[in-house]
């Protein structure tokens, strides 16, 4: 035993009193024995410390616990360590004893538990999050209201009505899953319906608390529910009759006539059609049985029957002989087409440029004939041109007929017709695809192509910049310079084209010597690049439209339909034979056409 004695003093001690000091230190040791021997003392244990990161920390109070006994107060993120270091092999247990507040959240705890080995424990985790204690049920509504246009991309969206956050959508068309997303359109897709009549549009929603709720409705949708010709249109009233304006001297308008009509006239004897084309001077309907009347010059078969074959007047619909299954109509300046449900297609009229798609030319035939190697076509288009298209179910296009202008979309530009269709290409020689629909008019067609922005591609004749800039003609589908994005619709007139977005923009580019591409007065006689056409935004955007020679019609979302353009022959609908570079409403009341308000 070691006794230290630490003294201070004054003056110095005698050496007896030193002495004696020395003595008591000696009998404290005890008395010198042989068997004595040092005591080594044992080593320290060792210990380790546990910590924790915390992150998404963002209320107050989070208090950690390890082993049910060491608190650690949590006021931020980052790491935190526990009091208390264990030795190795002792168990660590690390819980959330008290969750946070202000705002409320939930904290869980990863890689909480185990035992002590020979270094710190860091791999501790902890994850907070908000707390969700909303159960409301969830009120799902879909919009919008529930009518369709074949050749249209529609806008589906569904919200919650609670202002829930829905957490995944899966939507059923048809109760086939699936649709066309567009970026930024939260909880929302794009569809284009291919076949006319009723479908059904389905979508399960889910939100937090394992929530999950339903909603449906109905979409009726037809084929082309306003249509041009070179110089009239007609479009569907809601009960699915027909009405027609302008000129009618070769029976154009089915009103038993062949006078103009500046006012919309009745067709005689259709009702429940489900679909219109319209040429350059006759008109056909998809009717509910899926067979086709037409009326109007036959002088090419172009209405598609026999017994007023060579005729230039037919006043009232004929039937199309030999022709079932029809799902949507095209018609060209002499000819027209029919898509069947089994993805063929049927032409008949005017052959001259291979326009029935048919091996040879030169020759018309009253009968609809198959055009060659299509046997799965979902959408058709041909504009009043001597050319057709189709949009396959692989979302390519094929085309055949007159080429003259590039309008068969291959690269070349010759006055060389084709009766086999030929697959549209890119400029590097692959085929155009991912095409959603298609539109055409005199030499010219585009599409709305899924490029991850919904753009515009055009190809043909570009004489009055309907295709694109620059070039005189477009021989591989380019896009619009101007960047056109979100397209939902376009139409195609003889010189023109017009496209509305999911933006709410209504734009027109190509011809404008009437002002059929900006709807107002003045302007180049060439809109070069996509232009708005200010007085229809807003409430009054169109819902559908279409372009005849010069002039451009329009329906809108409460049933009345506009005109503006060239109105000599009364193609502007408005009871006069006047053109109008600003719309002007055709001469009938709210709700007369095709609407989307709803019945």
């Amino acid at each position: 035993m070691r006794i230290s004695i630490s003294m201070s003093v004054r003056k110095p001690i005698s050496h007896a009193l030193a002495g004696l000091l020395a003595a008591m230190a000696l009998s404290a040791c005890g008395p010198d024995s042989p068997t004595d021997t040092p005591t080594t003392p044992a080593p320290p244990t060792a210990t380790y410390t546990v910590s924790a990161t915390v992150a998404g920390l963002t209320g107050s109070g989070l208090v950690l616990q390890d082993k049910a006994t060491d608190d650690k107060a949590v006021a931020a993120n980052g790491s935190v360590i526990f009091a208390t270091a264990l030795a190795s092999g002792v168990t660590y247990s690390v819980t959330v004893k008290t969750q946070p507040s202000n705002p409320a959240q939930t904290c869980t705890v990863a890689n909480g538990s185990g035992a002590i080995g020979s270094a710190n424990v860091t791999n501790v985790t902890v994850s907070c999050v908000a707390s969700d204690t909303d159960t409301r049920p969830l009120s799902l509504v879909i919009s919008p209201s529930p009518y369709a246009a074949m050749g249209a991309l529609v806008p589906y969206l569904v919200t919650e009505q609670q202002n829930i956050t829905l957490t995944s959508t899966t939507w059923y068309f048809d109760e086939v899953a699936g649709g066309n997303l567009f970026t930024g359109f939260a909880n929302g897709v794009l569809h284009a319906w291919n076949t006319p009549g009723a479908h059904t549009i389905r979508v399960v929603a889910t939100a937090s608390n394992g929530r999950s709720a339903q909603a449906s409705i109905s979409t009726a949708a037809v084929d082309s529910p306003i249509v041009s010709g070179a110089f009239h249109s007609c479009a569907l009233t809601p009960t699915g009759a027909v009405k027609c304006w302008g000129y009618g001297g070769t029976g154009d308008l089915g009103n038993s006539q062949s006078q103009n009509q500046p006012s919309p006239v009745n067709v005689s004897g259709l009702s429940g059609v489900l679909g219109l084309a319209a040429g350059d001077g006759h008109s056909c309907a998809l009717k509910a049985d899926h067979t086709v009347a037409c009326w109007g010059d036959n002088t090419e078969g172009q209405l598609g029957n026999a017994a007023s074959f060579h005729s230039s007047t037919n006043t009232s619909p004929l039937a199309v002989g030999g022709l079932s299954g029809v799902v949507a109509l095209a018609a060209g300046r002499y000819h027209t087409c029919a898509l069947k449900s089994d993805g063929t297609v049927a032409c008949f009229g005017k052959n001259s440029e291979a326009e029935l798609g048919s091996a040879a030319t030169g020759s018309q035939s009253v009968t609809p004939v198959a055009v060659n190697g299509i046997s799965n076509a979902v959408a058709i288009s041909a504009g009043t041109g001597y050319f057709t298209c189709a949009l396959k179910a692989d979302t390519t296009v094929a085309c055949w007929g007159d080429n003259e202008s590039g309008q068969l979309g291959t690269g070349l530009s010759t006055p060389s017709q084709t009766g086999t269709p030929q697959t549209v290409l890119t400029a590097q020689g692959t085929p155009l695809n991912r095409v959603l629909a298609i539109r055409s008019g005199a030499l010219h067609t585009c599409a709305i192509v899924n490029d991850g922005s919904y753009s515009v591609y055009c190809w043909g004749n570009n004489s009055y910049q309907q295709s694109s800039s620059g070039v005189s003609n477009v021989v591989y589908p380019a896009t619009q310079q101007a960047g056109l994005s979100g397209v939902l619709l376009l139409s195609a007139s003889m010189y023109n084209s017009c496209s509305i977005d999911i933006y709410g923009s209504f734009k027109c580019w190509g011809s404008n010597d009437y002002g059929e591409s900006i709807g107002q007065a003045g302007g180049a006689s060439h809109v070069i690049s996509p232009t708005v056409v200010t007085p229809l935004q807003g409430t009054n955007l169109p819902e559908y439209m279409s372009g005849g020679n010069e002039f451009s019609c329009a329906l809108q979302a409460d049933g009345r339909a506009t005109c503006f353009g060239r109105g000599i022959d009364g193609e502007l609908g408005n009871g006069t034979s006047l053109a109008s570079p600003t719309p002007v409403w055709v001469s009938a009341p709210v709700s007369t056409f095709w609407t989307w308000m709803g019945s």
